[in-house]
């Protein structure tokens, strides 16, 4: 998809997240995490906000960093050649003066090299030497610190945004860097940095995003989480994607309905549909053949369609607790009611999102101002047959 084509929508998101680039320009460093299931839009999100960012003049310097196609993804330290780079180029200009700041920032690697150039060349050389002398592993891990240093010490004189792009695929080390920066912050350092990363899937135990989470203070970092779409998002979607076709409320309804708004869900629905000429084009509107719609609206009815055998127990045994409050709920009130910890019951919720079984509606704030998300069942039959579950079986996948 071209950058013309990338829409993030989340207006309220992208809102919020210049609030927090408006303190961090004021010297109140912001972190902000921000969690999303594959292909709900976390990176056409931070995408939409670099390009809003950059062209803010007291924005600084932008910079959106994400996993290779090759070698391990380590954002702070990429996040760093380019932060510094620029710095040495951009500002200051000249290949001595360049130079010149570049030790400042990075003295780890460039004492490495007796050569003077381009820091990216620097960083390349680096890496070649220590690999050739098989230097042990500890002498490796000495240039992320620098590099956490580097942007420390951007940000200190200068609004620095940095945009890490799916931190869950990186390994322990690269994200216990990610920690050390946040851990360093302090009042007057002109950072915002903003993390996405996806939900803990079923069968993996207690990741190194999850575990630096847990251990940093919990007024070092803001969570969020992305919702999907809403439906007048959805028809500015399909607007781009298919200029000057109207979409007529009835299919925009129905096709909200089925993908709940999910961007990825969005693009194979509409893309199946397109292919087995179950919608098309007249008169520059979209018509849907009438049995697809008698298909889908037997889903919701249906019990024999509601199945959680895909669903992990301890998910299935969280949306049962939930069931109790109705058919809108919020992540606290599962966590007093199950006696778990509120970062279990999210975590549990973000898979029953993913999975299309809840759907985040926003946040709200209890009496001691607490901040707890809000989230809907997909149907009111899937929350009845949930509550209807003996006691025994709350723990049990199977529901119908």
């Amino acid at each position: 998809m071209s950058k013309a084509q990338i829409f993030a929508g989340r207006i309220d998101e992208l809102q919020h997240l210049s609030s927090c680039l408006h303190r961090a320009v004021d010297g109140e460093p912001n972190v902000v995490l921000i969690q999303g299931s594959a292909g709900v839009g976390k990176s056409a999100l931070l995408e939409v906000f670099r390009e809003r960012a950059a062209r803010r003049e007291k924005a600084g310097w932008v910079f959106h960093v994400g996993p290779r196609a090759e070698g391990a993804y380590q954002p702070i330290s990429q996040a760093a050649v380019l932060a510094t780079n620029k710095q040495a180029y951009d500002r200051l200009g000249g290949r001595r003066k360049a130079m010149e700041s570049a030790r400042e920032l990075l003295p780890g690697w460039l004492s490495a090299i007796p050569v003077v150039g381009n820091l990216i060349a620097a960083v390349t050389a680096t890496l070649q030497i220590l690999r050739r002398n098989r230097r042990p592993a500890q002498a490796v891990a000495q240039a992320p610190d620098d590099a956490g240093e580097a942007l420390l010490s951007a940000a200190a004189s200068h609004p620095l945004v940095l945009l890490l792009d799916d931190l869950h695929q990186a390994d322990e080390d690269a994200v216990e860097q990610v920690e050390r920066v946040i851990r360093a912050l302090r009042r007057g350092h002109k950072l915002l940095l903003v993390v996405t990363y996806r939900p803990t899937p079923p069968g993996v135990e207690d990741p190194p995003i999850q575990r630096m989470i847990r251990s940093l203070p919990g007024d070092a970092l803001e969570r969020r989480v992305l919702r999907e779409l809403s439906e007048p998002e959805l028809e500015i979607w399909l607007n781009r994607r298919f200029p000057h076709i109207v979409v007529p409320p009835p299919f925009l309804h129905w096709l909200y309905g089925r993908t709940g708004g999910h961007p990825a869900a969005l693009e194979v629905t509409v893309q199946q549909l397109l292919d087995r000429s179950m919608i098309r084009f007249a008169d520059r509107h979209w018509q849907i053949a009438a049995e697809a719609v008698e298909r889908d609206d037997s889903i919701d009815d249906s019990p024999a369609e509601i199945d959680l055998g895909h669903v992990q127990p301890a998910t299935a045994a969280v949306l049962r607790a939930a069931s109790a409050f109705g058919d809108e709920f919020n992540g606290a009130d599962v966590a007093r009611s199950t006696g778990h910890d509120e970062l279990y019951i999210e975590d549990q919720l973000a898979t029953a999102a993913h999975y299309k079984l809840v759907r985040v509606i926003g946040e709200t704030v209890d009496g001691d101002g607490e901040v707890a998300t809000l989230y809907r069942f997909a149907s009111s039959h899937l929350r009845v047959s949930l509550a209807r579950l003996p006691a025994d079986l709350q723990s049990s996948p199977p529901v119908g």
